[in-house]
């Protein structure tokens, strides 16, 4: 159960999935519970009702999901809720981690003495825990800092940080939570007038469909979704195999690559459709 396919970094953990699940079962069932616990409550029913033999599950919090998870083999995925932290089986990219990197990647390499973080709700434990790596990143160093959550849409973000840039001296630093949060900021600069990266250096979390036509290459974290996929069903087929086995948490790392956003790669004039 995913959180929103509309999303391309779950669409791409979906297809991975897919092709590992095929070998474990010969019918999956895919739902989308669009972040809404109503939603996830309603699909976990008619998950019971089927008689499912596993699930893999983006939580968002349904409070049937303790109950569920005690019958069928479950296995947490990307997040958690406090409802089964330490009871079921978690497979978790180190969100914290990744983005201290990216914070401090800013800061320290290419010197920016401001840094804002653009991010949707914080109540996804994801989002939350990026959010507390940049804020103790800032604190640590001394940075100022500024934080725009709760969006939900690129629109969203582009009309935030539009109000927020344009009270900033550039240059100054971005991290996005997503890719529809680096499109709402590199759509905020393109208004302002601000050139990435000498006046925004642009990092981000998740591949960013469609950025090639711009001419930039974003830095940006990326949970590997193969590995993901992997890891998950490793777990669930363990799980199915023996019941007992106590809980399980697999922390894996995200892939951060460097590119023109950041200023770490230089940006092909020839290329570059923003100016």
């Amino acid at each position: 159960m995913f959180p929103d396919v509309r999303n391309d970094y779950f669409a791409a953990v979906s297809r991975a999935l897919q092709e590992r699940l095929a070998n474990v079962s010969p019918t999956l069932l895919s739902a989308d519970s669009d972040d809404d616990l109503h939603t996830e409550e309603s699909i976990l029913t008619a998950f019971r009702r089927l008689d499912v033999d596993g699930l893999v599950i983006f939580p968002t919090g349904a409070p049937g999901l303790v109950e569920f998870a005690q019958s069928v083999p479950t296995v947490v995925v990307d997040r958690t809720v406090p409802s089964v932290r330490g009871l079921v089986d978690h497979v978790l990219p180190d969100a914290r981690h990744a983005a201290e990197q990216l914070t401090l990647h800013m800061i320290e390499q290419h010197h920016v003495q401001r840094v804002c973080l653009v991010a949707g709700d914080l109540a996804v434990s994801t989002l939350r825990n990026r959010h507390t790596a940049f804020q103790r990143v800032v604190s640590r160093t001394g940075t100022e800092n500024h934080v725009l959550a709760g969006l939900t849409t690129s629109e969203e973000a582009a009309t935030a940080a539009y109000s927020l840039f344009r009270t900033l001296e550039p240059p100054f630093g971005v991290l996005a939570t997503n890719s529809l949060m680096f499109w709402g900021v590199l759509t905020a600069a393109q208004r302002l007038g601000l050139k990435v990266p000498s006046d925004v250096v642009l990092t981000t979390f998740d591949n960013v469909p469609g950025v090639g036509t711009t001419g930039l290459v974003p830095t940006n974290a990326v949970a590997p979704a193969a590995t993901l996929a992997a890891r998950t069903v490793q777990l669930l087929t363990e799980r199915m195999n023996n019941p007992a086995l106590p809980p399980r948490l697999l922390d894996m790392d995200y892939d951060i690559a460097y590119g023109t956003t950041c200023g770490c790669v230089p940006i092909d004039p020839a290329r570059n459709v923003l100016g």
